[in-house]
């Protein structure tokens, strides 16, 4: 059995990195990032199994959506139209799978299973708006 994690992020990334409108990180924000708005990719969990003949899993994915906003400026508009850059890209339609196959992996789907949009966080002059989607990714191992 191997773990999947690496390969599926890396293919996030790939997908989404210079593609959707803002910077695209892998696990954490560089240190000298500027921007207002941006995405983070993160491992959630996973649950791994096997019949006799494969290993297999479900994968978690969360994209997290951030956008450093005005005091006064209040609004979840740039946050979703990100939202829907990802999805379209992630889950173009049910029977389309984005993510390729590895050497070493078989991706048998991907799917968006939630999306939370979480409290309005304040800084002394900003608002911090985020919005997380959590994406369940069934991998088999070959």
């Amino acid at each position: 059995m191997k773990d999947a994690t690496y390969y599926i992020m890396s293919e996030f990334y790939r997908l989404l990195n210079g593609v959707i409108s803002v910077p695209v990180y892998n696990s954490q924000v560089d240190a000298d990032n500027t921007e207002v708005a941006y995405v983070v990719i993160m491992p959630s969990f996973d649950t791994l199994g096997s019949t006799k003949n494969s290993f297999h899993g479900n994968y978690y994915i969360n994209v997290d959506i951030s956008n450093l906003v005005a005091d006064n400026a209040q609004s979840w508009e740039l946050v979703n139209s990100i939202s829907n850059e990802v999805l379209s890209i992630l889950c173009p339609n049910p029977a389309l799978k984005a993510l390729s196959d590895s050497s070493g992996f078989a991706v048998i789907g991907c799917r968006n299973i939630r999306g939370t949009m979480l409290p309005i966080l304040r800084t002394d002059t900003d608002l911090i708006m985020r919005k997380i989607l959590e994406f369940e990714i069934f991998i088999s191992n070959k």
